[in-house]
């Protein structure tokens, strides 16, 4: 198949699945609350909490297959989601 339209399969995809029921949108969620706190109540004041989220969690989807398409494992398309899901905790 054609990379991009690929590409644009696995977006759509995601798409429909980067939605508030899924389990990484929730531990995401948890994690930017405990550890980035300070973002955290920025998007939450601002109204974008839930879009960025969203877009998080798409991201990580869309690279986990990406890794499994090329060859990865599981655990290696995993760690990959997790960068775009868990970012380090903040300084302040």
């Amino acid at each position: 198949m054609d990379p991009m339209k690929r590409l644009a399969e696995l977006e759509r995809l995601a798409e429909e699945e980067a939605t508030p029921d899924h389990p990484w949108y929730e531990q995401a969620k948890a994690h930017w609350k405990r550890w980035r706190p300070k973002m955290y109540r920025e998007m939450e004041e601002n109204g974008t909490l839930d879009e960025m989220l969203r877009a998080a969690v798409k991201r990580a989807l869309v690279q986990t297959q990406i890794m499994l398409d090329r060859g990865a494992t599981i655990w290696e398309a995993d760690e990959v989601a997790r960068e775009y899901l868990f970012p380090p905790p903040s300084k302040n």
